[in-house]
């Protein structure tokens, strides 16, 4: 999202004192408007007890960051819809997470999927190329001697692991962020199960129906892996599923999904 001069003006004079963010002119609506949504981009939260928007992190390298820019990375340039809990937990029932497991999270966003499988008593490997909610994640972090986020790694389709994992559950980019999109993401990770482990993952429905190329080519090669036989689970491997309209509207989003769900041979 590009950032009007007239906004940049305003916030090289924010008053920063960590976690509060203050605007000290007095601004008319029209532009208090368009600062608020850029200090909202940013991850501020107006509070109205402190008069002030509310940052987690550092508030600081982020505004200085915007200002150097003129642009700020929104959460729907990245194509990221946080999972609503209890769909993060619907996802890792479908992935059937036990005690013990090893699971990947590649695209953690601010932690819903990761909760989910603590619940089952898993271990969870989780990456974040954001940096306010990776530190998030570091905080789940250092309460949770089961969760080990991969602050080094920069973008999931460079991370190469070095052992397998028994699960993966994500919620991927819905569009092109760095090297990949949902469609990259997911093949990628596909690659790092053990035999017989499962892969769940949202998608947007577009997945089902469009009929380029790449989309074509995802849905011959999900068909290509026939799952082994489970008579004990309820759930279809190898399947694209629908989720009910608004799936994501506690997110902000009236976004259309589905999920895939399909076991490595």
């Amino acid at each position: 999202m590009k950032i009007s001069d007239e906004v940049l003006g305003v916030l090289s004079t924010l008053e920063i004192d960590a976690p509060y963010v203050r605007i000290t002119r007095q601004l008319d609506r029209k532009l208090y408007t368009k600062v608020n949504q850029a200090l909202e981009a940013c991850g501020g939260e107006w509070n109205r007890k402190a008069k002030a928007h509310l940052f987690d992190g550092d508030v600081q390298a982020r505004i200085d960051r915007v200002i150097t820019t003129g642009e700020v990375t929104t959460d729907q340039d990245l194509g990221f819809f946080p999972t609503p809990l209890d769909l993060a937990r619907q996802l890792v029932e479908m992935a059937d997470v036990r005690p013990g497991h090893i699971v990947l999270e590649p695209s953690a966003g601010e932690g819903a999927i990761v909760r989910a499988i603590l619940e089952r008593e898993a271990n969870v490997v989780c990456i974040e190329r954001e940096l306010l909610r990776r530190d998030i994640l570091i905080g789940l972090e250092r309460r949770h001697g089961t969760v080990s986020v991969l602050d080094h790694v920069e973008d999931f389709m460079e991370y190469q692991a070095t052992e397998p994992f028994d699960r993966v559950v994500m919620n991927p980019p819905f569009c092109k962020v760095g090297l990949g999109d949902h469609l990259d993401h997911v093949r990628h990770a596909f690659g790092m199960l053990v035999p017989g482990g499962i892969l769940v993952s949202v998608f947007p429905s577009g997945i089902g129906f469009r009929q380029d190329k790449r989309h074509r080519e995802f849905r011959e090669w999900v068909c290509a892996h026939p799952a082994p036989k489970d008579e004990t689970n309820a759930y279809k491997l190898a399947s694209i599923t629908d989720l009910p309209e608004d799936s994501f509207k506690a997110s902000g989003t009236s976004v259309r999904t589905c999920v895939l769900r399909m076991a490595k041979p």
